[in-house]
């Protein structure tokens, strides 16, 4: 990776970390469970390695990471708002995660607590909303 890095030019480097941004971020390719860097790189017109480099630079993380963390914010979302019904299981699927394993982990790595106790912080039974497992 450290080798490519040093090997993309200025320009294509951008034009890379820009089609990250409308396929990943803007195109929320995120959610699909089984988008894979390769399928990107093809989508962007590059290599792994030219994404994996471009990755790194712009977001100092792999792909695996970026993918996540993009699901995990939407995650995020859902579990604080009050009017979400889904349980933890359906909203971890609803974001993209392929199990509930992948999820936790995710989550206790980017938020750094579990999604029950994450969305307790926000929901409570004194507000009449029933807390979903």
């Amino acid at each position: 990776e450290k080798e490519y890095s040093k090997r993309i030019n200025k320009e294509r480097l951008v034009d890379i970390q820009k089609g990250i941004h409308n396929y990943i971020i803007a195109g929320r390719r995120y959610l699909r469970t089984s988008y894979t860097a390769k399928q990107l790189a093809a989508d962007i017109g590059t290599n792994t390695r030219y994404l994996s480099a471009a990755i790194r630079k712009k977001y100092d993380c792999n792909y695996a990471d970026l993918v996540n963390k993009m699901r995990i914010e939407d995650a995020k979302r859902m579990l604080s708002d009050k009017n979400c019904t889904l349980n933890i299981d359906d909203i971890a699927f609803s974001c993209g995660f392929g199990n509930r394993q992948t999820f936790y982990s995710a989550f206790e790595k980017f938020v750094g607590e579990k999604p029950k106790d994450y969305r307790r912080r926000f929901l409570d039974e004194e507000d009449g909303v029933i807390i979903f497992d």
